[in-house]
């Protein structure tokens, strides 16, 4: 009995949870994913630069 309550009340909260901080993760995600990209191309650029000297 005391499972069940606590299932339902999880299952309620982690739907909200879900759509509350949907674009906050996408948000996040994508400024994460163009950080790295960011990363990878200055160390591109830096080996190259190195390479040249």
């Amino acid at each position: 009995m005391i499972n069940k309550a606590k299932d339902e009340i999880n299952e309620i909260s982690s739907k909200y949870y879900i759509r509350e901080y949907t674009p906050l993760v996408i948000i996040l995600g994508i400024f994460q994913f163009t950080l790295i990209i960011i990363c990878v191309l200055l160390l591109d650029l830096g080996s190259g630069l190195g390479n040249l000297n």
